[in-house]
């Protein structure tokens, strides 16, 4: 077992101890967004790229664990919701930026 003295937490959240060994503070309680056990990227993807990828990945994970999906297909918004109402996979959160679109789903079944 080791105990750490934290002796310098800086903006974003990096600790330096007595020791010099560097770290991240965890949240106790991280947001749904922030936990996610796979990450599934289907930039420059299109039609039907984007979802066949995620069917795939989807696949391959176990109920309850949360995935991260980034995508820069307009096509792809309503595919994705589309495929998590006939599934049953959650939609966590949803974010659209300029030009991409970030999704965290969890699967329910």
């Amino acid at each position: 077992m080791h105990i750490f003295f934290i002796s310098k937490l800086d903006i974003n959240n990096s600790i330096q101890n007595k020791f010099g060994t560097e770290g991240i503070v965890m949240k106790k309680n991280p947001s749904e967004k922030e936990r996610f056990d796979v990450e599934v990227d289907t930039r420059g993807l299109f039609c039907p790229e984007p979802l066949l990828k995620v069917k795939d990945e989807s696949a391959d994970l176990e109920i309850g664990q949360c995935f991260k999906v980034m995508t820069d297909d307009p096509a792809a918004e309503r595919e994705f919701r589309e495929w998590a109402q006939e599934t049953g996979t959650e939609i966590v959160d949803f974010n659209q930026g300029d030009s991409e679109l970030v999704f965290y789903f969890r699967k329910d079944k």
